[in-house]
């Protein structure tokens, strides 16, 4: 092993202070490197604690970064091994608030284990690198109270062999090998996740194609021994990825990742305190007509007793992604969803709860003017409401490359510029920040008048009316409803008026953004929906 350098590296962080004393931003950073975020932790002194990744001139570096409870920069610790390109994996903060990161090291004709320990001020305490076989890679790490931690990963035993077990390993608190076992199947196990149970066992959780002609999502549940209670797959769709795992109130776990019929949307899965299972749900953000890929990240349980679904969502227009969130109450009815990022693409790999019951996010962005990867942090607030806060990009940029739909589609506002023929499409609080203003030609949101109903002025200010229709169909009865491009009702209520009536809606209390009218006939049931804009 090569010696270990230590570099600073600063970072500056820009913090919007919102009036309810919660902070919300979405912010970047980076050096001059290409930047991946990796992972976040709480930190047991206060604040967070960030790991990133950065690579330039064929080499890489394990970067840290200590964030006050403010958001502030404590400190920052780079780690460079000139002799391999090292890839950092995750991370996480032992009881004596020490750091543990472990890292995929990529050698000639090997792939292995790489672990470092810092104490609390990222002074490095040991750094070593574990090998079994051709190919071993470490995926979660499990800390436990005596300084000891659980290693969970894969190995792959000879190159020519397409077979990863589960390699799960148990290390001294100086880094010394305890002992490792292997489990798996007939072909391949990706676990993802290593969580300690309520009766202090562990279960692991990851994707599996040993049992079936796909893949499949498997939950493990094992003695602190490694050796296992019983190993369970769920055999949904073809293509299901296992990303996360928490244990739930009545003991049993839930899993979420991707997949389903068609392999592209968020997959959760429910099992009893046995593994036996209770039902899988999937969710399609479906916020755009070209959605491609939902994938879910990870799953949070929340203070009030509910989760939090994080992950990203993917378009086919461009492979622009973005980063989601979910919220879903104790009997898990979905309260709100919001989407964040820039206008390129957005990777996730973290989130948290912060102590004012908000929302912190981790990962990454392709920067459209430096093609550089930075790092990206994200805060909401406890809505999932999140603020912009970047210096101005060229709005030509913007052009070349429209999207069809806001970065945050559940709270996005409007602006005309001043030719009358762009919508800016950003959050309400920093209207004039275009750092997440994403353009679009105003006329692809306004559905032209036709015969049936009518909608004018559009956009709209405080009032509009709504021509109800009467080519030829009778109804002396209506239902509308007013919702939000997030799918909430805003209002709604019943005509009592024949055909061929208007309706005067007043909402001067609206927020301005996008909105979707729908008319019913009641006799009928036929149904019109209409796109509508309010502005300032």
């Amino acid at each position: 092993m090569g010696r270990i350098q230590l570099l600073l590296i600063i970072f500056s962080f820009a913090i919007v202070d919102s009036g309810n004393c919660q902070q919300q931003f979405q912010i970047h950073y980076s050096n001059l490197a290409e930047t991946n975020g990796i992972s976040i932790d709480y930190s047991l002194n206060g604040g967070y604690i960030l790991l990133d990744a950065s690579f330039s001139n064929q080499s890489s570096s394990i970067d840290l970064q200590k964030l006050n409870t403010t958001f502030g920069t404590e400190w920052t610790r780079s780690f460079m091994t000139p002799d391999s390109a090292v890839y950092p994996v995750t991370m996480k903060e032992t009881d004596d608030g020490s750091i543990l990161i472990a890292s995929k090291v990529m050698g000639q004709n090997q792939t292995s284990i790489h672990l470092l320990q810092m104490d609390s001020s990222g002074a490095l305490l040991w750094n070593r690198r574990y090998s079994r076989t051709n190919d071993d890679e470490p995926k979660s790490i499990l800390t436990l109270s005596d300084g000891s931690f659980y290693v969970c990963g894969t190995s792959q035993l000879s190159s020519s062999i397409s077979q990863k077990d589960i390699l799960l390993s148990r290390i001294s608190s100086t880094g010394q090998v305890q002992w490792s076992q292997l489990i798996g199947g007939t072909r391949e196990e990706d676990p993802s996740l290593i969580i300690r149970t309520s009766d202090d066992q562990l279960a692991i959780a990851g994707t599996s194609n040993s049992f079936s002609n796909g893949n499949n999502f498997f939950l493990t549940k094992l003695d602190t021994s490694g050796n296992y209670y019983w190993f369970m797959t769920y055999t949904l769709g073809l293509n299901d990825t296992c990303r996360s795992l928490l244990q739930t109130n009545d003991g049993g776990y839930l899993m979420v990742g991707t997949g389903g019929s068609n392999g592209q949307d968020i997959l959760m899965i429910k099992t009893d305190i046995n593994g036996s299972l209770e039902f899988a749900r999937t969710y399609d953000l479906s916020f755009s007509s070209n959605s491609l890929l939902d994938d879910g990240y990870r799953v949070l349980s929340t203070a009030d007793g509910g989760l939090v679904i994080a992950g990203t969502t993917c378009l086919s227009t461009n492979q622009a992604s973005f980063l989601f969130l979910i919220k879903l109450s104790q009997n898990l009815v979905t309260e709100w969803f919001s989407s964040y990022g820039f206008q390129y693409t957005n990777s996730f790999s973290g989130i948290i709860q912060t102590p004012d019951n908000g929302y912190l996010m981790h990962g990454s962005r392709r920067n459209s003017i430096t093609n550089h990867q930075e790092g990206l942090l994200i805060k909401t607030d406890s809505m999932g409401y999140s603020l912009c806060h970047e210096t101005s990009l060229n709005k030509n940029d913007l052009i070349v490359n429209p999207l069809q739909f806001s970065a945050s589609p559940s709270i996005s506002s409007v602006l005309l510029n001043s030719y009358n023929d762009t919508l800016l499409l950003t959050n309400p609080a920093l209207q004039y920040d275009t750092a997440c203003f994403l353009v679009a030609d105003i006329n692809q949101y306004i559905v032209p008048d036709d015969d049936d109903v009518k909608i004018h002025p559009n956009p709209f200010k405080d009032e509009m009316y709504i021509h109800l229709p009467f080519s030829g169909i009778r109804c002396t009865q209506f239902d509308w409803i007013l919702q939000a491009s997030s799918g909430k009702v805003i209002q709604g209520g019943q005509i009592e008026s024949g055909t061929g009536s208007a309706l005067k809606l007043e909402t001067p209390l609206l927020e301005p953004g996008i909105y979707i009218v729908t008319i019913t006939c009641v006799q009928s049931h036929q149904t019109w929906k209409k796109k509508v804009i309010c502005i300032d």
